[in-house]
């Protein structure tokens, strides 16, 4: 009886995880998938805008309405409503893929996170500069980034953007 209280109370606790961290970082992953299919910034910056006031008022009026539903109706019913919300989102996913814009993967991002912590141990010693001057900052035409000061979290990585005369 008691490792089959343990095993239930594990899978319902393990359900609960992975349900978390499978919605956590969804609408995030989704907004910058969305707004890469914008070129323009002023574009991007609307998406986004509009991307998470639709989710947020979507997400508190589906609430109330699947517990409306669940309370005064039938539970059948409201799974019923989850599935058809689900095949619908599939559905139109599926049919306006076409119009997507599909951007290709260039490199790993793997060979760039060992190439910063490989340049960081090289250049452990040297004296870390405050002037904006002194490091690397690289842009292209897709994204404009404020250059700015090194920050204090993370310190120890500020090194391997750090201009140098590598003997």
């Amino acid at each position: 009886m008691f490792l089959c209280r343990v095993t239930f109370l594990w899978l319902l606790f393990n359900g609960i995880f992975l349900a978390a961290v499978g919605t956590g970082d969804t609408p995030f992953t989704i907004a910058t998938v969305g707004a890469n299919q914008f070129k323009k910034a002023k574009d991007r910056g609307i998406f986004f805008y509009w991307f998470f006031f639709t989710i947020y008022v979507s997400s508190m009026v589906s609430s109330m309405v699947i517990v409306y539903i669940e309370d005064n109706v039938s539970w059948g019913l409201d799974f019923g409503v989850c599935l058809a919300a689900n095949l619908i989102g599939l559905a139109t996913f599926i049919l306006g893929k076409r119009f997507y814009h599909h951007v290709r993967p260039q490199g790993s991002p793997f060979k760039d996170i060992v190439r910063v912590i490989v340049a960081a141990i090289r250049k452990r010693k040297v004296v870390i500069s405050s002037e904006n001057e002194n490091y690397y900052h690289e842009h292209d035409e897709t994204l404009t980034v404020e250059s700015r000061k090194p920050k204090d979290s993370f310190r120890f990585l500020n090194a391997a953007a750090l201009i140098t005369q590598m003997a």
